[in-house]
């Protein structure tokens, strides 16, 4: 909400929109100490003071004695100026007088002298003749030499300014004078304050991202950027006009002219010095474009004779051109044939050369900026103008303008940005369109240098309310058109690959990239992507000069890193260094502050958070942005305020838009504050080529889950840091910070938030191609799945069939994820999209429990599951995973995961399926533990034998890690897994630390084993999970043993036909395997409750196998067993059986039957016991079960209706018989699982259960093989682990 104070700044500043600029004086000798109250009493008396400015220090904030006074007509200012100057007046404290003098903006607008060049041998008569259709001509002054010729160039004055400006528009390049063959030039003349810049700009900038060419006053600059060479001797000659002065070079007969501004070169005169006897072969050239070097300029004086050497001088310490240099013919012919053909010829500043013709040639009745007559108001903006381009007016921007309030392009109107007078900058606190605003066009892409800079401190200035644009901002209305394309956009790339890997250095080297970098302009900052582990590796060069490099190579100032430039030989994984771009010839860039705002969130983020920020909102004509930079925008703590930012503009794509649909493209977006590019409630976006660096926040940010069919490709985002937005922004400092306890008072948990991924995805429905992310603080890709849609769009009603966790994947293809904190890609969890209640205590959008469900039917969840597809993802060098997958049906197909700590864990859920036979499956993969890419260990990395590590050496590493199921791994490869005795790597693993459910239908089939010496490793843990890893070894590829089971080496799983893998920690099986649910059902507990629950193989009676349950209720009542169907077992409680109890069939097949005792009270019991089938928590079927006499009758009973209780033991008997079918990727039958139901009468909860004389009653001999493999004691495992192996297989 504004303040009342920014309400009534904004009213006043609305109002000055109209207003007439005024005439400001300068003032200067005044006290320190004086305010404008105080400047205002000396000056009022001469006139109505429009405003008054007290300049300070920018640190300091005090003054500097001097202030801007503005009177509303300039006879008032005309008085000020005569009558304070000549009475000599001292103010307190001050031993100097006081001074009056017009600014020299002021001076500037006021000029009515015309500079005149390319005159030929006109006369005075010709030249009033000429320009005295246009106004009264006060003086009129034609250049001469000593001897009276004309030197080409001289000087006019008329009477009014408004009348120069029409001269100098009507006569400028159109006319072509007798003696020439070059038009008139027609610029006004340099005023004092610009003769001192020039002469103060002689060297050329250093960065060629905002200024190649030397400071200057835009409003006269040339319409051209030329150069000037030559054989004078005399170099020093000052131009007239107070042009440039030359440079004395200290070689004799060399010496160079420049035209700039409102300078020409004598013609007539160069050819006269031409025919003396000191001719020359050498040029000297002056003002090249910085991006020349030795070879360019070789090249552009080539066609004119024989160079025999070309020079462009480079400064030694930063490596990059000084713009000029000298030239060599072996003849004096050819170096006159070079002044006459080139001198004067503008060079474009970046190595483009634009023959078409843009907006800024073909738009009709554009009206130059600097003119006062292109402004209704009759005045050039100046400073702090709300400037207002009405509808009918097109403007085009000629001149960089001063710090402006604002730009309204309104509807009807148009801003185009010349491309003839750079380099140009805008300085404003926002520009809002409703017009159009046109920087080149896609024909024909802008290759001047121009600039925005959004100014602003939050909080403070004009507050603009229209869109909520606010403050620092781009706004691109309903109506409104923005078109930017910058010249460095395709074909030129914006990012490539490093083809050779480079190790740190701090000399200058020359590195080899995959695509032709050519037209990359030296002294371009580029990034250099992270290989390894660490995401900081990822750092900015600088481009320098290189002669000698192809047009594949860049030399480079040097690097810290080590960055990895190949594809691998070991298993052909493209790990090359993404090399981007940052630098462009479009800037659009925010003006911060040199420190944060002093509130608590700098301990945090500990700097100005509050960038530029670029909107487009729903209704907007046309938006298409390439071949541009974006930094310092964003901002830290404001939700909706995003470097660029697509705000529920619907659909980009159809409609009006179809014909030429929106796009981003080639736009280099780095240290952002706040995100890189929101897709917020919009569909059919275009989004390629686009590099982003450095960003807090999730980048690419799909924003409320209604986001559809938009189309990421080949987009790169490096370094995603923990922001403040979302809590899924945050890490868990500043997760506690915003939002220490929920809504009920409880302390927040860090695990809502804790998720930022550099492509942030809430709707599968979308197209990502060749993205790469490399490098986040948590994760690379995420999807998650909410509900339904949240924000905004949750209002709008054709979003109201719009599930996320039932949409299919449109489309992921070739993506990569490198170098995350924890992984590569997510597949999980979904945001609370409910605001914070007592039943949703959590912030809203805090991360929580979500589901992926795919349907064909997406706005029908009873439809048929659907498949989505993950084709060719790479992750390598993630420090956790390159994958978690949750949900499904999924697939992944030809994927790779290479040097993570773990490769890819697919999960489904902990005891039931969410999606009911919903699998996840991997096809064709490759899991990979390391390659010749061997990193650089900083901060923190381990290293082993030379090599980086994911964590530390201990750990064991492994390719795919199972978790739930049931999943499938068919044909894929694992390389390199190994141990030497000291580090465990294995190609497959399980996941740690787990509790709940291995699905005995996980399999694998057609495995392939490269360099492998551990195929599986179980490490062992005490929780449930980890005692009953499992997996079907479906042709034997893994074993050796064609349908076989890997299960965990203890006696509970032994039996005749199971070995011992002592390597793996691990049996090898041929048994089959199923699970028993077994759920306690009680919903009171004694005091002294023990949960748990032990199994006992009637075979290994000796071994206890405990479970002590999932945790999904306190105290633990769900347990998991593991069993082999056709085995008999006995179950016990450690304290007191349930009164009510279910057992269900899981991963049975029809005619699967297992005999289960359950231990109860040796007497006093009666049991009612039910086999049902069950579907979602309800009895579909109900069968009675009756008593019998003998355990013999149980077995009989081919129905399973049948139960024994034996009270000298107190082991109840079933045959847990499962009678109908079941497809392999269900847990139970279609109809539902079938389970058995027994509720007890007589059972003290007080008293324990003993069976211990079950056994040896029912023990049973058993006959495995202790020693050998796959029940021959004659066989050893070799040592590639296989049963019977020759070695040869590994």
């Amino acid at each position: 909400m504004q303040s009342l104070q920014q309400q009534q700044q904004q009213q006043q500043q609305q109002q000055q929109f109209n207003q007439v600029g005024g005439f400001t004086v300068f003032v200067g000798h005044i006290p320190s100490s004086m305010n404008e109250e105080g400047v205002s009493q000396i000056f009022n008396k001469f006139g109505n003071i429009l405003d008054i400015t007290i300049i300070k220090d920018k640190r300091t904030n005090v003054s500097k004695g001097c202030a801007f006074i503005t009177f509303s007509t300039k006879e008032e200012a005309d008085n000020a100026l005569n009558t304070t100057n000549d009475s000599g007046t001292f103010l307190e404290n001050m031993n100097k007088p006081l001074q009056v003098k017009y600014s020299d903006n002021e001076i500037e607008k006021m000029e009515r002298k015309l500079f005149i060049g390319m005159l030929g041998t006109s006369d005075e008569d010709q030249i009033r003749n000429l320009f005295g259709n246009y106004g009264m001509i006060e003086d009129l002054n034609i250049v001469r030499e000593k001897d009276g010729k004309p030197k080409g160039y001289g000087f006019i004055k008329f009477s009014t300014r408004d009348e120069s400006e029409i001269a100098l528009r009507e006569v400028d390049g159109k006319h072509t004078l007798p003696g020439s063959n070059i038009p008139i030039i027609v610029k006004f003349a340099d005023t004092e304050r610009q003769k001192r810049k020039k002469l103060l700009n002689t060297q050329p900038p250093q960065n060629p991202a905002f200024n190649f060419y030397p400071q200057q006053n835009q409003q006269q600059q040339n319409q051209y950027q030329p150069f000037f060479y030559g054989q004078n001797t005399q170099m020093s000659q000052a131009m007239g006009n107070g042009g440039y002065r030359g440079y004395q070079q200290q070689q004799p007969n060399v010496n160079f002219g420049m035209m700039q501004g409102n300078q020409a070169f004598d013609y007539n005169q160069q050819q006269q010095q031409q025919q003396q006897p000191n001719e020359s072969n050498d040029l000297f050239i002056y003002y090249l474009p910085f991006t020349y070097g030795d070879e360019e300029l070789k090249q552009l004086f080539a066609p004119y004779g024989n160079v025999i050497s070309s020079k462009v001088f480079i400064d030694k310490n930063t490596q990059q051109s000084k713009c000029f240099g000298f030239v060599s013919y072996d003849n004096t012919q050819s170096a006159i044939t070079a002044i006459q053909e080139l001198n004067g010829r503008a060079i474009e500043v970046y190595p483009y050369v634009s023959t078409c013709s843009g907006p800024d040639s073909y738009t009709a009745n554009l009206k130059p900026w600097s003119y006062g007559t292109s402004w209704i108001s009759g005045k050039i903006p100046v400073e702090g103008d709300m400037v207002q381009i009405p509808s009918g007016y097109s403007i085009l921007l000629d001149v960089s303008t001063p710090r402006l309030t604002q730009i309204w392009i309104q509807s009807g109107g148009q801003l185009v940005i010349s491309s003839k007078h750079g380099p140009l900058e805008i300085i404003t606190d926002g520009i809002l369109i409703e017009g159009r605003m046109d920087v080149g066009d896609d024909n024909c892409k802008f290759n001047e240098s121009f600039t925005v800079t959004l100014t602003g401190i939050e909080g403070q200035g004009y507050i603009e309310t229209k869109s909520d644009m606010l403050q620092k901002f781009i706004g691109v209305l309903p109506g409104g058109s923005l078109e930017v394309h910058g010249y460095l956009s395709y074909p030129i790339p914006t990012w490539t690959k490093l083809n050779k890997t480079i190790t740190g250095s701090n000399n200058p080297m020359i590195i080899n990239v995959a695509d032709d970098v050519s037209k990359w302009p030296i002294g371009s900052t580029i990034v250099l992507g992270s290989t390894d582990f660490d995401m900081y590796q990822s750092e900015q060069v600088l481009t320098v000069s290189c002669p000698e490099c192809t047009a594949y190579q860049l030399k480079i100032n040097g690097s810290q890193y080590y960055h990895f430039g190949a594809v691998t030989e070991i298993g052909g994984v493209d790990e090359r260094a993404e090399v981007g771009l940052l630098t462009k010839n479009i800037v659009v860039r925010g003006e911060m502050q040199p420190t944060c705002n002093g509130s608590a969130i700098c301990n945090y983020f500990n700097f100005d958070g509050f960038g530029g920020h670029i909107k487009f909102v729903n209704g907007f004509a046309n938006g298409h942005l390439e071949g541009m930079e974006v930094y310092n925008m964003g901002q830290t703590y404001n939700v909706g305020y995003y470097p660029i930012h697509f705000h529920m503009c619907g659909d980009v794509d159809k409609g009006s838009y179809a014909n030429w649909p929106t796009y981003v493209k080639d736009v280099s977006i780095h240290h952002t504050k706040s995100r890189c590019l929101t897709i917020h409630g919009t569909s059919g976006l275009i989004v390629v080529n686009n590099f982003a660096f450095d960003h807090y926040g999730h980048c690419y940010f799909f924003e409320d889950g209604s986001e559809q069919r938009n189309y990421l490709d080949s987009n790169v985002g490096l370094v995603t840091r923990y922001g403040y937005l979302l809590p899924s922004d945050r890490d868990a400092d500043v997760c506690v910070f915003v939002n220490p306890r929920d809504f009920n008072g409880n302390a927040i948990d860090p695990g809502t938030c804790q998720a930022v991924a550099t492509f942030w995805i809430t709707n599968p429905n979308n197209y990502l191609k060749n993205n790469i992310a490399g490098g986040s603080e948590n994760t690379g890709f995420w999807f998650l799945f909410p509900e339904g849609v949240s924000g905004i769009s949750a209002y709008l009603s054709q979003y109201n069939n719009v599930y996320p966790p039932y949409i299919p994947i449109g489309s992921f293809v070739n993506n990569k994820a490198h170098s995350n904190v924890l992984q590569g890609m997510n597949i999980d969890q979904s945001h609370q999209i409910q605001q914070q209640s007592a039943s949703y205590p959590n912030p809203h959008l805090s991360m929580t429990y979500g589901r992926y469900k795919p349907r064909v039917d997406p706005t029908n969840p009873a439809s048929d599951r659907a498949t989505s597809l993950i084709y060719q993802f790479t992750a390598y060098k993630n420090k956790w995973r390159g994958l978690w997958a949750r949900g499904g049906d999924l697939i992944f197909h030809s994927c790779i995961f290479s040097e993570n700590a773990i490769g890819a864990t697919l999960a489904a859920e902990g005891v039931m399926q969410a999606d009911m036979g919903s699998t996840q499956q991997c096809i064709g993969c490759t899991f990979i533990l390391e390659t010749e890419n061997v990193g650089q260990a900083t901060r923190g990395i381990n290293t082993y034998n030379g090599v980086t590590l994911p964590a530390y050496y201990q750990f064991s590493q492994r390719g795919i890690e199972i978790y739930d199921g049931p999943i499938v791994i068919q044909g894929c490869t694992f390389i390199g897994f190994n141990t030497d005795g000291f580090r465990n790597t294995s190609a497959i693993g399980w996941f740690l630390y787990d509790d709940w459910i291995f699905s005995a239908t996980n399999q694998l089939v057609q495995s392939n084993f490269i360099n492998s010496n551990l195929r599986v490793l179980n490490v062992p843990s005490n929780y449930d999970g980890g005692k009953q890893q499992i997996f079907h070894d479906d042709d034997g590829t893994v074993t050796g043993t064609k349908n076989s089971y890997v299960v965990p080496n203890v006696p509970f799983f032994y039996s005749n036909k199971t070995v011992i893998n002592a390597a793996w920690n691990m049996s090898i099986s041929v048994e089959k395997f199923a699970s028993l649910y077994v759920y306690n059902k009680d919903t009171e507990y004694p005091e002294q409750f023990l949960p748990g629950l032990f199994m006992i193989n009637d075979e290994y009676t000796y071994y206890k196998h405990y479970l002590q349950g999932v945790p999904n209720a306190t105290p633990r009542n769900t347990f998991l067993p593991l069993i082999m169907p056709g085995k008999s077992y006995t179950m016990h409680f450690p304290g007191s059986a349930p009164s009510h109890l279910q057992v269900q069939l899981t991963n049975f097949d029809q005619n699967d039957s297992v005999i289960v005792g359950i231990c109860y009270p040796k007497s006093g019991t009666t049991f009612e016991i039910t086999k049902n089938v069950i579907i979602n928590n309800w009895n579909a079927v109900v069968e009675s079960v009756k008593m019998v006499d003998s355990l013999e009758e149980v077995i009989g009973d081919s129905k399973g209706l049948s139960a024994y209780y034996d009270s000298e033991t107190g082991l109840l008997f079933l045959n847990a018989i499962q009678e109908r079918t079941r497809q392999w990727n269900y847990f139970c039958p279609n109809v539902g699982c079938e389970t058995f139901d027994i509720q007890t009468d007589g059972v003290d909860s007080k008293i324990g259960t003993d069976c211990k004389n079950a056994y040896p009653k029912y023990s049973k001999m058993s006959f495995a093989t202790r020693g050998g493999c796959n029940g021959d004691p004659n066989l050893t495992y070799d040592r590639c682990g296989i049963c019977g192996g020759d070695g040869t297989t590994c």
